[in-house]
């Protein structure tokens, strides 16, 4: 099972490829590179600025998917084969990205693999942390709670066992050394010469 959650928009095509339209790790959104073709897989205007658009539209599908906006995007990344009108795409940006930009890297390549495209975009974007259940979260930490203090408490009772035998042992030993009766030392015998002398 991935670590990680994959974003599609209900694109049927993203199952022919080997990579996702867009994942999510956390609260972390990373979108695939795309180029500007419409649904059936056909670039969409044959400049650069028709191009950008319709990538946008396309990042707009995933945000919305993922539960997010444009508000989010923290980096693009832009993969050019040209410069020719390729101001124009900032008014491309200022379209979508109404809030500020995010920020944003552009490079100039020799030829993207799909043909006839001029530019092809991948962006970031941080989202809100994953929401979970406040009535589970709140039952289950009392309950992990009390269960770490009963581990505690059986490991400590353990620890305590064998020191608690040992210093019984000593206490019986001690009580059974003061009950026993003390040895009479045996009366000496007196010596030969006085015995005479009595006699």
């Amino acid at each position: 099972m991935p670590k990680f959650e994959v974003v599609n928009p209900g694109w049927e095509w993203s199952d022919r490829y080997t990579f996702s339209p867009a994942v999510r790790k956390g609260n972390l959104l990373f979108i695939s590179g795309m180029t500007g073709t419409d649904e059936s897989g056909r670039l969409v205007g044959p400049d650069i600025a028709s191009q950008t658009r319709q990538i946008y539209r396309k990042l707009d599908q995933i945000l919305k998917a993922a539960g997010s906006s444009f508000d989010d995007v923290v980096k693009t990344t832009e993969f050019i084969t040209t410069t020719e009108r390729y101001r124009e795409t900032a008014a491309v940006r200022r379209e979508f990205m109404k809030n500020g930009f995010s920020a944003a890297t552009g490079v100039i390549i020799k030829g993207i693999l799909r043909d006839g495209a001029l530019i092809e975009i991948d962006a970031i974007a941080v989202l809100d942390e994953p929401r979970r259940p406040a009535a589970r979260a709140r039952k289950r930490a009392p309950a992990r709670k009390a269960a770490a203090k009963k581990g505690r408490a059986r490991k400590s009772a353990a620890k305590r066992a064998p020191a608690r035998k040992r210093a019984a042992k000593r206490t019986a030993a001690k009580k059974t050394a003061r009950k026993a009766p003390a040895r009479k030392a045996p009366a000496r015998k007196a010596p030969a010469r006085k015995r005479a002398a009595r006699r």
